[in-house]
């Protein structure tokens, strides 16, 4: 008690020193979480598009050259009719396909399902798949090029609506099945990673939340160090308080790292969707999303140099609910125990 009367001011100064410098710290750090997160995230490359084209009868083109260019656009071919945007249907002289919606220089253009049908080299007409005449139709856009920056990324953004249910679900119960319950850092994910370091002799396992990781990818280096992960889960728990859960899993989803297009990488979900299986992240069902770009996910964030591209073999046990959809995906990568511990870290 004599010490406390002795060294009280020095004590209670010392105190509001610390209080005001952890106050200081706290507030520029939300002010560098919230400017990056409200402002531009990203450098989106440049891209150069073709015109739009317009389809009608009495145009030269020939079935083949229609499924190219819907191949180019990233239209998948299904066997029947149809069911929805992005897809089609080739037959010998004839191409069914609903066409995508989109915008160009302040024009909405709708898009529907539409037969077309050939004869001589020529488009002969177009009708709606209930059998009316259509005058013309227009088609995307499409990509002829892109300029990127000196990080050499491409990434097609999405919204969380644009990403199926059952790739979000895959990716949260590899990655963070506690997304929706912890406030940014998991005491539970730590403690199950030093278990597991201890386990296994070694610091091989991270505990980071996907908060974490989101926030290691847009604002701190990759370098491991014990003031880096302080800071990190600092931010991680600033961005859980500034922002709605929906909007840090999309933030998250359109920033992953996900393999590599020779010296560009491939980073977001959409991206690497159009990449890896030739559509839009939308149009990808359950087997490609929990056994072809999920598993990606679970490798990629440890290390942008032993993400396999191609050649990813994973086991997975789907938990369907009453409508046969996918609520829960449980995956597991069939590499070595050593390989494993390698690509396990997420620090």
């Amino acid at each position: 008690m004599g010490f406390f009367r002795r060294y009280r001011t020095a004590i209670v100064l010392g105190a509001s020193i610390a209080f005001a410098a952890g106050a200081l710290s706290i507030a520029y750090l939300t002010s560098v979480v919230t400017s990056r997160f409200n402002g531009r995230r990203w450098n989106l490359p440049s891209r150069i598009y073709s015109d739009v084209e317009t389809l009608a009868p009495g145009l030269e083109l020939t079935p083949d050259a229609l499924v190219e260019k819907l191949g180019r656009l990233y239209y998948a071919p299904v066997d029947g009719a149809p069911e929805h945007a992005g897809q089609y249907h080739a037959a010998k002289n004839a191409v069914e396909v609903w066409l995508h919606s989109f915008s160009d220089i302040g024009r909405r253009f709708e898009g529907f399902p539409v037969r077309i049908d050939f004869a001589a080299g020529k488009i002969r007409s177009i009708t709606t798949l209930d059998g009316d005449q259509v005058s013309s139709v227009v088609v995307e856009p499409e990509l002829l090029g892109s300029v990127f920056d000196k990080k050499l990324e491409d990434r097609t953004l999405v919204r969380l609506s644009d990403v199926s249910k059952p790739l979000i679900d895959a990716i949260l119960t590899r990655e963070d099945r506690d997304f929706y319950r912890h406030g940014g850092v998991s005491l539970r994910r730590i403690a199950a990673a030093l278990v597991n370091d201890v386990r296994h002799g070694s610091a091989s396992q991270g505990g980071s939340t996907l908060t974490q990781q989101l926030v290691k990818n847009l604002y701190l280096s990759p370098r491991r160090t014990i003031k880096r992960k302080v800071v990190e889960a600092m931010m991680a728990v600033i961005l859980d308080a500034s922002y709605s859960k929906e909007e840090i899993l999309q933030a998250y989803l359109n920033e992953i790292y996900l393999g590599q297009r020779g010296a560009i990488s491939i980073t977001g979900v959409g991206e690497a969707s159009r990449y890896y299986f030739g559509k839009n992240v939308s149009d990808l069902d359950v087997a490609e999303s929990a056994l072809g770009l999920a598993p990606r996910v679970g490798l990629a964030h440890a290390s942008r140099h032993v993400v396999p591209h191609r050649h990813l073999e994973v086991e997975a046990q789907l938990v369907l609910d009453g409508t046969g959809n996918a609520a829960r995906v449980e995956l597991e990568s069939k590499e070595s125990p050593d390989a494993a511990r390698e690509h396990g870290g997420s620090w």
